[in-house]
């Protein structure tokens, strides 16, 4: 079967699908197999379009039950030194984006790039409900806390600078199985010039000077 849009403009409409009732539950559009039992494509009445789902309770819902994954591709086959594949989430003066560059791309082979065009934004993981970890928009890597350098804080620093802070107990530890040496080595310019470890389950301090 095909429906075909014989017009000779270019603003000549498509195919257009409408409802006389508007609600949030009633279908605008479907596409069915297997004598309507499976559904492929539903649009429903507030805009949400379901991919295999029947509950459709976002504007896009992918549903499936099989025993691998369900992924959405997209995919860019350009051999182009700017293509990449991406997915774009604009949110009030806010746009972010997931680059993924291939391997023909000068400067960013095989790179993914997280984009923010906020001047402020920063990046935010959660567990369980909780903040364990940001990128602040300075570029400090931030473990357990919410500010650089705050406390109960593992701040990984531009530049090379690190900080631990943590309150009423010990901010790091180091640890060396099985047998004695070196635990810690401090270098100048790729040289060691000093050392802290165990010799004979005891600590030691050492400098070539």
């Amino acid at each position: 079967a095909k429906l075909e849009n014989d017009g000779n403009s270019t603003s000549s409409d498509g195919l257009w699908v409408d409802t006389r009732w508007n609600t949030a539950t009633n279908t605008v559009f479907k596409v069915t197999t297997n004598s309507g039992t499976q559904d492929v494509i539903t649009a429903k009445g507030n805009g949400n379009v379901g991919i295999g789902a029947t509950t459709i309770d976002k504007k896009l819902h992918v549903e499936g039950s099989v025993n691998d994954g369900i992924e959405i591709k997209v995919q860019n086959t350009s051999t182009g030194d700017s293509s990449y594949a991406g997915l774009n989430l604009a949110g009030q003066g806010n746009n972010f984006t997931i680059k993924n560059y291939g391997d023909s791309v000068s400067g960013k082979t095989n790179q993914t790039e997280f984009v923010s065009t906020a001047g402020s934004s920063y990046f935010v993981f959660t567990n369980n409900g909780s903040e364990s970890m940001r990128i602040d928009s300075s570029g400090n890597v931030l473990v357990g806390g919410t500010s650089a350098f705050g406390a109960d804080t593992i701040t990984l620093g531009t530049g090379g600078f690190a900080g631990i802070r943590n309150t009423g107990g010990a901010c790091l530890e180091l640890r060396r199985d099985s047998s004695d040496g070196s635990i810690l080595d401090f270098q100048k310019d790729g040289t060691t010039v000093g050392s802290i470890g165990t010799i004979n389950d005891s600590l030691y301090i050492s400098s070539p000077y």
